[in-house]
């Protein structure tokens, strides 16, 4: 029985493991740079697109690199090895590391925030403001009906 119940709980820290995280550079449909951040768990993977991350419409440092490229590799290079291996449960600790770290995109660091936050609530078994009420230590959820996303285009 200990045995059982030893496999259990290695189970269930490994669900809520990071396994990968990775930034990846990718072109729009109007050749504007953006970045898709994606989180892989034992429980799925999970996306976030990056639009608009520079305002301005100078995409391309001195050395004509991708401004964009440069910011995914010092996050694929430097940090993803930090956040592989942590609990995603442990939202504060990964948020703080992030958030700590100057050379990092404020886009980035939120992305990777949400999608720790939504890999979360799936190994809880919860909706994300499910989650996120527990991560702040609110008990009595509601959620407004009806709900609605805002989207800004840039035409």
């Amino acid at each position: 029985f200990r045995d059982i119940s030893r496999l259990l709980l290695d189970k269930s820290k490994e669900s809520k493991t990071v396994l990968a995280i990775e930034a990846k550079e990718i072109v729009g449909l109007n050749g504007t740079p953006s970045i898709e951040l994606e989180l892989s768990t034992i429980n799925g993977s999970f996306r976030s697109h990056i639009s608009d991350v520079h305002n301005n419409n100078n995409y391309e440092n001195d050395f004509g690199r991708s401004i964009i490229a440069t910011h995914v590799q010092y996050f694929n290079d430097g940090l993803t090895n930090e956040i592989i291996g942590k609990c995603i449960l442990e939202q504060d600790r990964i948020d703080d590391y992030l958030c700590n770290k100057p050379d990092v995109l404020t886009p980035l660091v939120t992305a990777s925030s949400l999608l720790c936050c939504q890999a979360g609530a799936r190994a809880n078994c919860m909706c994300t403001f499910e989650h996120i009420a527990l991560l702040a230590g609110n008990s009595n959820i509601k959620l407004p009906l009806p709900c609605f996303e805002v989207y800004t285009t840039h035409i």
